[in-house]
């Protein structure tokens, strides 16, 4: 029953592990850019308003055996590393994916017409 407790926490720090391993993997670099961090303090205070309504009110509730019982205000502390690992993952696909399929020339608001012709 005691590593139930630290369920919520271990399996929290391994996304946020997986998510710097595929980081690392798709060579995208972005941990190691401020603008990422930057952007992840600014979701982690998105994260503390929106979901300390939600369990102040309680909208959302957490089972306490599956938490190991710190809170932010209501907010369990481990809820937070999902967050950002969360929001880590989209950010890295994303970065990703951009520059594997970025933009393609497609002809789209450069002018050109069908045939070779300038409008």
């Amino acid at each position: 029953m005691a590593l139930l407790r630290w369920e919520y926490l271990l399996s929290g720090l391994g996304a946020l592990v997986g998510v710097a391993l595929l980081d690392r993997a798709l060579g995208t670099g972005l941990l190691q850019q401020g603008r990422f961090w930057l952007f992840q303090g600014v979701m982690l205070v998105c994260t503390i308003l929106f979901d300390g309504y939600l369990t102040a009110r309680p909208v959302t509730l957490y089972d306490p055996c599956c938490h190991l019982g710190p809170r932010l205000v209501t907010i369990p502390l481990e809820d937070l590393l999902f967050g950002a690992a969360l929001v880590g993952l989209v950010v890295v696909l994303w970065e990703w994916g951009g520059r594997r399929f970025g933009p393609r020339e497609s002809g789209r608001g450069t002018g050109a017409v069908p045939g070779g012709g300038e409008r």
